[in-house]
């Protein structure tokens, strides 16, 4: 898609990978080793968190959602590794609390209110990126068994439970004006974590009327799989399935319906992976077909997406495929330690496509990416945890 304005959250991701080769590993890495490097980096640099926030926004600030995301996603990273009984859930409510409050304070300027206002604020109209993302960070925070921002969490739940009633299973704004449906799934999702957090475990009517909206008006025919864009005011598609996308989607709706993850899953795969000799990853666009390569896709090699691909980590682990997590993990580790090579040598950094600037400490060259990285690294089903579990 053109980007006059860059909207789509999930282009963030599309620079994780802008230097490193999609190629062979030199042997797999260890997927816990992985994750305790990325978290390594993460709690050093927490130690400080207004150092942390400040750097987040000035290295983040020319990517959209750049006072969203670097807190956002290491948050529910954390959340994620204690769900899983990796960390001690003290120490992820932590860090969760940490992270969280600096995208409250984040989501609050952009809309020019304040935290305590944000729910019902008129200038977060129609902006089910921010709301829903932020949505799914307080309901990780819930989960974990810490209820300090509890006001906050039932407001914004509230709120989105009434925009997705009225919309009838079409999709949510993603901004004003702009519709991409796959930002009504995590919306979906923080909705159910929320029943959740409070002992809710049944399912979501909303979602299976969304998921009918979507069969019956927004599938490619020829994939089975949703468009990727509707017409703001006709809800018409205006994009083919993209795997920028579907693998975030595939990961976010296995939190709240496998079965219907699962299917998706089958025909991402069927239409959407690629092998390549010695280089494999999801295509960006159905069977690889030439597609534009944009700041959604990042680079496209053999028909090959980044964004697709380092995504694909979360929708593997979601699904249960080792063989693709364990070939796409593989690939990005051979290409950071080329990466810490090629900045090795560099005292200032190196510039990038898009004006993006690598430097040392950094897993993937540059904080944004780690962030994302550390998300799709840490998959995990989303459960509550007993208020004093693991302290």
């Amino acid at each position: 898609m053109t980007r006059a304005v860059l909207v789509f959250p999930l282009l963030v991701v599309a620079a994780l990978i802008v230097t490193l080769p999609v190629g062979g590993a030199c042997g797999e890495p260890e997927q816990g080793s992985l994750k305790g490097e990325m978290q390594g980096l993460f709690d050093a640099w927490l130690e400080d968190p207004g150092s942390y926030e400040a750097r987040a926004l000035k290295e983040c600030r020319k990517f959209p959602e750049g006072d969203l995301f670097p807190f956002v996603l290491p948050a529910m990273a954390y959340a994620q590794r204690a769900f899983g009984g990796e960390i001690a859930v003290g120490h992820a409510r932590k860090q969760v609390s940490l992270l969280v409050g600096m995208a409250v304070r984040g989501v609050a300027r952009r809309f020019k209110t304040t935290p305590s206002k944000l729910a019902s604020s008129p200038n977060s109209r129609q902006q089910a990126t921010y709301l829903c993302q932020l949505n799914l960070a307080l309901g990780a925070q819930a989960l974990l068994g810490d209820s300090s921002r509890m006001g906050l969490h039932d407001s914004l739940t509230d709120r989105i439970s009434g925009e997705l009633e009225d919309s009838g299973g079409r999709p949510l704004h993603s901004f004003p004006g702009l519709l991409w449906p796959f930002d009504t799934v995590p919306c979906l999702v923080s909705v159910a974590m929320h029943a959740r957090a409070r002992g809710n475990l049944e399912g979501i009517p909303l979602l299976a009327k969304h998921l009918s909206w979507l069969k019956e008006h927004a599938t490619d025919r020829a994939t089975g799989l949703p468009m990727s864009r509707l017409d703001a005011k006709t809800y018409e598609p205006l994009e083919s399935p993209r795997g920028c996308e579907l693998s975030w989607r595939i990961a976010l709706l296995a939190l709240v319906d496998r079965k219907a993850a699962q299917q998706m899953y089958a025909r991402y795969k069927k239409h959407f992976w690629l092998e390549r000799l010695v280089v494999a990853g999801f295509a960006e666009w159905p069977h690889g077909d030439a597609g534009k390569e944009d700041v959604d896709s990042g680079p496209i090699w053999l028909g090959i997406g980044s964004a697709a691909s380092v995504l694909g980590v979360a929708a593997g682990l979601a699904m249960g495929d080792d063989s693709v997590v364990k070939r796409l993990l593989g690939q990005v580790e051979s290409g950071t330690r080329m990466l810490g090579e090629l900045l090795a040598n560099s005292n200032s950094g190196t510039i990038v496509r898009g004006g993006i600037k690598l430097r040392r400490g950094y897993k993937t060259g540059f904080l944004f990416g780690d962030a994302v990285f550390f998300y799709a690294l840490t998959w995990n089903q989303w459960k509550q945890v007993g208020e004093h579990a693991n302290k």
